[in-house]
């Protein structure tokens, strides 16, 4: 009877603990822009659906400012060789040659969404959402004090807040066996108060200077 009352119990806890985890069982968006056919660091991938960024798609695979590009790495060559040697996206085995989004950041002045998505979530369920954010730029000064920032923002139908974190300042790239992406995230819970669908954003906090880190890199885009 003991043997059968911990089972019991376990097995309550074991249903319970997944509830509580809700939206982070099963992504609602995961966005890692695909894998590359080639190792060629210069063909550009496909652009991303139409509505999830204003920014302009280009093939270039050193992007005019305000554009952006889906690459599977950096080609040293690009922008006068002051970009880093990023040879990999931050997708995790077994994703192999993948793609990020490339952005030449141009918001000096004022703000502005770079990427959006609307869903349908649940309610009384936490979800979060999450992206992989590199910044491209060669240290080149000491001076450098305006670095990118974005802020991760939610909402819901009505457009009230949900949920909202900044990246704070992207600083350059430190090589450490690699360059690697840092993670953001922000968590959420809709409640009956609250309308659908419910909008994930990326935030240009416009606060560059085009010499610190007017480059950087995307990927991973997820909200689950």
């Amino acid at each position: 009877r003991k043997y059968y009352l911990l089972l019991a119990i376990s097995l309550t806890l074991s249903v319970i603990g997944k509830a509580q985890l809700g939206g982070l069982g099963g992504p609602l968006l995961y966005l890692n822009f695909g894998e590359a056919k080639t190792d060629d660091l210069t063909i550009s991938g496909p652009p991303i659906q139409m509505g999830y960024t204003p920014l302009n798609y280009t093939d270039n695979h050193c992007p005019q400012k305000g554009s952006y590009t889906v690459l599977s790495g950096i080609d040293v060559g690009c922008k006068d060789s002051t970009l880093i040697p990023l040879l990999a996206d931050n997708t995790p085995f077994p994703d192999a040659n993948g793609y990020m989004m490339v952005l030449h950041d141009t918001a000096y002045s004022t703000s502005k969404t770079i990427f959006q998505y609307a869903a349908n979530a649940c309610y009384d369920v936490d979800y979060q959402f999450s992206v992989a954010i590199i910044n491209l730029q060669k240290p080149n000064s000491s001076s450098c004090h305006r670095f990118s920032s974005f802020t991760l923002q939610v909402e819901d139908g009505a457009g009230n807040i949900l949920g909202s974190t900044s990246t704070g300042d992207m600083q350059f790239a430190v090589y450490n066996q690699g360059y690697h992406f840092n993670k953001y995230f922000v968590n959420f819970r809709l409640t009956a108060a609250n309308t659908l669908p419910v909008t994930v954003k990326i935030i240009d906090e416009a606060k560059a200077i085009s010499a610190c880190s007017n480059f950087v890199a995307i990927d991973d885009i997820k909200l689950a």
